[in-house]
């Protein structure tokens, strides 16, 4: 009906465009770095982790690391969330003395560790990220194979009832 047809062709439209914009796109990864420089995208890991080693409530974590985000964006000066910040804004908030490291601040605010744990099926983890291209790659073959069997079906058949109408036809 018109519909699916009005919706094939927005379809293919925006296949169109999504094809152009990948294949023009340029990918800066130094750059994008540079934006998750301050932690601010990574914080929920970083909440996450307070939860882990330190025991505090999912609430507690948040609050803390959403005071640290506030702070850093808030600031005059490009400061970064830190270790005593997060140590401070717990004490000062919850009235916990967390001792969280520097260390610990920083692998939890380190996008590409970020990227790099989330190794679940269907994760970001470029090791996941490869076996999922591998296998759409593998189906995709599949499908041209399975779809090149079906028009050369196709293409005997038409052949075969082109020659049976000729045969009618001189008879």
């Amino acid at each position: 009906d018109g519909e699916l047809a009005a919706s094939a062709s927005d379809t293919t439209w925006a296949l169109k465009i999504t094809a152009g914009v990948v294949a023009t796109l340029r990918v800066y990864p130094e750059r994008a770095l540079l934006g998750l420089a301050k932690g601010q995208s990574m914080a929920t890991e970083l909440a996450d982790m307070l939860v882990r080693k330190y025991n505090l409530s999912f609430r507690q974590a948040h609050n803390v690391v959403g005071r640290a985000v506030a702070t850093v964006v808030e600031a005059p000066t490009d400061e970064r969330i830190t270790a005593p910040l997060v140590n401070r804004i717990a004490l000062e908030l919850l009235g916990l003395h967390l001792d969280v490291a520097e260390a610990e601040v920083a692998e939890a605010l380190d996008p590409r560790t970020n990227v790099e744990v989330r190794a679940t099926r269907g994760g970001p983890a470029p090791a996941e990220v490869r076996r999922m291209a591998e296998s759409r790659a593998a189906r995709m073959a599949e499908s041209r194979t399975r779809e090149d069997r079906r028009l050369a079906a196709l293409s005997a058949a038409d052949q075969h009832l082109r020659a049976a109408a000729a045969g009618i036809c001189e008879a």
